[in-house]
């Protein structure tokens, strides 16, 4: 599940640089992740347990980085 949610980020953005920018061949590539946890605790629930009281969320940053570059040509023959 997770993997299809990368691939759905790394294409939403090639898909804007396409489509916003008009740019046709890049190279792109993740520069850096961040994970950051957060615990928020449910104020309504007055049991003892601290740990069933607690809500966890994950959240995760990509920082992307791309590279305009010309189409490569293929190189003539020599016959």
């Amino acid at each position: 599940m997770e993997r299809d949610e990368l691939l759905r980020i790394l294409y939403s953005s090639m898909l804007s640089l396409h489509n916003e920018f008009t740019i046709n061949f890049f190279d792109i590539w993740i520069d850096s992740v961040y994970l950051n946890e957060t615990f928020q605790t449910n104020r309504f629930c007055t049991d003892q347990n601290e740990k069933l009281n607690q809500i966890q969320t994950t959240t995760i940053t990509l920082k992307l980085h791309y590279f305009k570059r010309s189409p490569i040509k293929k190189p003539e023959t020599l016959w």
